[in-house]
């Protein structure tokens, strides 16, 4: 059995989150990825902010399909195993757990991490083709030819051993986000997600592909880089909305268990929600950042986990680009209210902005606003995420002294904790007849 860096990760990540003091099960993914080998449904793209439970998901997938671990007992007595053999479904379900366990060669990187191996981030491509056919090699050393690329090599192995592999990928936009003028190195890297996940050749050697990152996948004239993949984002979870995040459910049980208040954690981290389309009864489904709600818990203090010195200073670029009531919309989610936003016009990059409506968006994959898809409204979600907007603000040139003062106002403040909102709206009007 090999085990390596790139092919047949072991399962040690996700050994030690499950040993962790605060673990929430997010194993039925598992069932839901498992309904989609082999199919026609097989390429998933699942995009989040940051402290969402991205790395969680690839850490527990790699531990369940990857050949170079023996992950049963890490598995039992979870989600994933438990199944209602009454029901034909589940029956199915049971024994794709049992087949597909550890059973497939898997190709695994972290963008992000792959990035700073590389002191010159033109050449990554090469640095990571290299490394994944050298441990490629040591499993299929008659398939290997120093000619080919990475998706040649994975065919031939597929033509020569009948062999199927599951690539997934962590932090898949770290291109666009870390390097994000670099032109080159982003169509580059383009290209070499089309080489490996596009065509006919693609549905012979991939059983199953997961990608996930912060990001939806790049447009280019308005179409999908990789228009194969299905995308799940912060805007539309669709299917996959229980697995992003921790469920108001699980918010709960964990407040019960650990003592805590179970409305500060609302009023703190709650806001970020999914319209029920497929339930037809107007209700939502409320999620909460797993980071936030850990560090609470661990520290007995509601605090802004989230938040750092970077954070404020790249939302405050992005508020203070000049676009037309854009600052206007700052200001009326600061008191609490809700702006209608596009966020299909969203090109999936951090430089293509051309209206305020693809900022907001923006901010909404970012994690800085939330997004209603019923009323197709955005909102600061909670109290950890107005901080930020506050700190950026109030180190901001781009808004003016009035609004500054509006913010740092504690009487609006407390207009807004009493949800009073007749007296916001009229401090807000007040605002705006002086600037």
């Amino acid at each position: 059995m090999y085990t390596g860096k790139y092919l047949n990760p072991s399962n040690a990540a996700f050994k030690k989150r499950i040993n962790s003091e605060i673990y929430v099960d997010k194993t039925d993914l598992i069932k839901f990825c498992n309904n989609r080998i082999e199919t026609g449904d097989c390429f998933i793209c699942s995009t989040r902010p940051r402290r969402f439970g991205k790395s969680m998901a690839i850490d527990m997938l790699r531990a369940y399909y990857s050949k170079g671990c023996n992950s049963k007992e890490l598995f039992e007595g979870l989600n994933v195993s438990k199944y209602n053999m009454e029901k034909a479904a589940e029956v199915k379900l049971s024994k794709k757990f049992t087949q597909y366990m550890n059973s497939f060669d898997v190709i695994y990187f972290d963008m992000q991490s792959v990035l700073t191996k590389v002191s010159d981030s033109n050449k990554v491509i090469d640095f990571l083709v290299d490394r994944i056919k050298k441990e490629l090699e040591k499993v299929y050393p008659e398939c290997i030819y120093e000619d080919y690329d990475l998706a040649s090599t994975l065919l031939e192995i597929n033509t020569i051993e009948n062999k199927q592999f599951v690539i997934l990928i962590d932090e898949w936009d770290a291109v666009f986000r870390l390097d994000k003028d670099n032109k080159e190195l982003q169509k580059k890297y383009i290209e070499f997600l089309r080489s490996i996940f596009k065509g006919g050749e693609a549905e012979c050697f991939i059983a199953f592909a997961y990608i996930t990152g912060i990001l939806p996948i790049k447009k280019y004239g308005g179409e999908s880089a990789l228009n194969n993949f299905k995308e799940y984002t912060i805007a539309r979870p669709l299917l996959m909305k229980e697995y992003i995040g921790f469920t108001e459910d699980e918010v709960k049980e964990l407040c019960d268990e650990y003592d805590m208040e179970f409305s500060e954690m609302m009023n703190w981290y709650d806001g970020y929600k999914f319209y029920n389309f497929d339930k037809r009864d107007n209700t939502y489904s409320h999620i909460y950042s797993p980071n936030s709600v850990c560090n609470a818990i661990e520290n007995r203090t509601y605090s802004d986990y989230w938040v750092s010195t970077e954070t404020y200073e790249s939302l405050k670029l992005y508020i203070s680009l000049n676009f037309e009531g854009l600052k206007d919309d700052i200001i009326t989610m600061l008191a609490c209210g809700r702006v209608k936003a596009d966020v299909g016009l969203f090109t999936n990059d951090l430089v293509s902005f051309g209206s305020k409506d693809e900022v907001l968006a923006c901010l909404v994959h970012l994690g800085y606003l939330a997004y209603d898809a019923k009323t197709e409204e955005v909102f600061i979600p909670n109290k950890e995420v107005r901080t930020v907007f506050e700190r950026a603000i109030k180190t901001s040139n781009e808004f003016s002294p009035v609004m500054k003062s509006l913010i740092d106002s504690e009487q609006l403040m407390k207009y807004t904790l009493a949800k009073n909102a007749d007296k916001v709206a009229e401090a807000v009007a007040a605002a705006h007849a002086q600037v």
